[in-house]
């Protein structure tokens, strides 16, 4: 009979595994997490430049110094405010301008 030791990072790597997977459907994220914003801030800013433009281009105008976490700041405000769900179902407002997971 033999015993297999599972620890907790084995276990880790399996579902990682599985996830990314041709069966699991996912891939694996890259870019720079920001474990204070917890968040991927270059993905979400790049999403939000492509998909509007216009938005953004206020935004950056109210927002001159650090749009970018400015940015993050404000959509995980909203997140804690109305929930991730909620938002990502019906975007957030801030000063006057809405945005919206527009795919």
């Amino acid at each position: 009979m033999s015993i297999t030791v599972t620890t907790e990072k084995q276990f880790e790597s399996d579902i990682e595994a599985f996830l990314i997977s041709a069966e699991g459907g996912y891939t694996k994220g890259n870019g720079t997490y920001n474990p204070k914003l917890g968040l991927y801030p270059d993905k979400l800013i790049s999403f939000i430049q492509r998909t509007q433009p216009r938005e953004w281009a206020t935004f950056e105008r109210q927002n001159d110094i650090d749009p970018v976490r400015k940015f993050c700041v404000a959509f995980n405000n909203a997140c804690d405010m109305d929930g991730v769900l909620h938002v990502l179902r019906n975007g957030f407002k801030h000063r006057g301008t809405t945005f919206k997971a527009q795919l």
